[in-house]
């Protein structure tokens, strides 16, 4: 005989939107009880309807750290039930144990029930807590990358991105309205964890959103930019914004998503391509050496400047072995990108590191920097904190030969990196 349980609808609403579809989301508190531990589990029914492209469900939880549960959906177009799904919590959330949440999973929109169970063999019943979400993200319409052109002092483009209107045209995925800036030193690449495949990769975006605000209870979506297989970038946090997404160590950093699973899998070439011209692109506009190596303030780790996630101090496989296996060669092509959109007098990087000079060093009171007669232009020089912030910019483009003199009486002491010009070198400067 069937059990049942009773259950409450915490909220659902419908959101009037300009989508195909209507987009509605719903919470299910379920009260634990024995029948968690049956292999005959409750049916109960989802309170959404016209979903569409796909069901976005996430599950929290309370429990003893070795129990773990399985859900399963009822879809009405087959007339039959899918198979189990094993709820894995999710690495990028800061919840403790003994409360979990699970990853962001995928559902077929025909979705019209659901059962929830402890995995077998049922040995246990300390489960305290279970509440679960389901959101319908709603068709998308095709938009168009915007062109937001070149940044000024990086010959390096930006590429194009679809921005949040364009992923979330409805208006209703709002940005973090307390947003938290950064000074970008280290790039970490991310993949969702999700599905390889979907007929609407905005909707899987706008899935994430949710999921992040709504169930992990952010501010906005952690991460700063995501990448489709089809290689179409997604403006998330945006440019120069601390997001969500590195252990808890956000500050300085810039959070890329690939959204797929590339634990095996190997990421598309489009998406590849796309993510090496981001890389480029932001390491040229903050000076960034993409196949260097430097020390991350928040974390406390030295870390490669382009990192995977699973390089932070939390233990998680993100981004997957197939794509963390191909960071190197990705940190080499981001060079030769760089290498590539430089202006050939800037690309003459070693004659004009060892031509200009830097004195003394180390300095205690006052610096003076002696550029060299035959500098091509003029120069905006910049100099770097060891926390990557740029603590002196020249005011004025200064000419070949000039020397420069600089106060930096009661300056904290450590290692500072000179730039010389867009795209020029880092002088490392240590002060005492």
């Amino acid at each position: 005989m069937k059990l049942l349980l009773q259950f409450l609808f915490i909220s659902w609403f419908t959101i009037p939107a300009t989508l195909a579809q209507t987009t509605a989301r719903v919470v299910v508190d379920l009260p634990v009880a024995e029948s968690f531990l049956s292999e005959e589990t409750t049916v109960i029914p989802i309170a959404l309807s016209d979903v569409a492209p796909f069901l976005a469900y996430s599950v929290e939880w309370e429990a003893t750290p070795d129990i773990s549960l399985q859900i399963r959906f009822y879809e009405s177009n087959e007339g039959a039930w899918g198979d189990w799904q094993a709820l894995e919590p999710d690495p990028h959330s800061d919840r403790k144990a003994p409360g979990y949440v699970s990853q962001l999973g995928f559902a077929p929109a025909a979705s019209t029930d659901f059962s929830l169970r402890i995995a077998p063999p049922y040995t246990k019943s300390d489960l305290f807590k279970v509440r679960c979400h389901f959101f319908n993200p709603g068709k998308s319409s095709a938009q168009a990358q915007a062109d937001h052109g070149d940044r000024a002092g990086c010959p390096c483009p930006q590429p194009n991105y679809l921005d949040r209107l364009g992923w979330c045209p409805s208006g209703n995925c709002p940005i973090d309205p307390t947003p938290q800036p950064t000074v970008v030193t280290h790039l970490i690449v991310h993949h969702s964890a999700g599905s390889n495949s979907s007929s609407d990769w905005s909707a899987v975006v706008r899935s994430i959103w949710d999921y992040h605000v709504n169930v992990n209870g952010w501010d906005d979506i952690g991460y700063n930019w995501l990448i489709d297989p089809n290689g179409v970038l997604y403006e998330g946090r945006g440019n120069d914004l601390q997001g969500a997404h590195f252990c808890g160590t956000n500050a300085g950093t810039m959070g890329i998503c690939m959204l797929g699973t590339f634990t095996s899998v190997v990421p598309s070439n489009q998406s590849v391509g796309k993510l090496e011209k981001l890389l480029a692109w932001k390491c040229c506009d903050r000076n960034i050496d993409p196949e260097d190596f430097s020390f991350h303030p928040n974390s406390g780790l030295n870390l490669f400047n382009i990192s995977g996630h699973r390089d932070g101090i939390c233990s998680t496989e993100c981004p997957g072995d197939s794509l963390y296996a191909r960071l190197p060669l990705i940190r080499t092509d981001v060079k030769d990108s760089i290498d590539a959109c430089l202006p050939s007098s800037t690309n003459e990087k070693l004659d004009l590191e060892t031509a200009t000079q830097v004195f003394p060093n180390p300095a205690r009171d006052v610096l003076y920097i002696q550029l060299p007669p035959n500098l091509p232009g003029s120069a905006i020089l910049r100099l770097f904190d060891p926390q990557g912030r740029v603590v002196w910019q020249s005011g004025n483009a200064y000419q070949g030969g000039e020397l420069i003199t600089l106060s930096i009486k009661g300056w904290p002491t450590g290692w500072y990196s000179l730039q010389v010009g867009p795209g020029g070198p880092n002088l490392k400067v240590l002060i005492q």
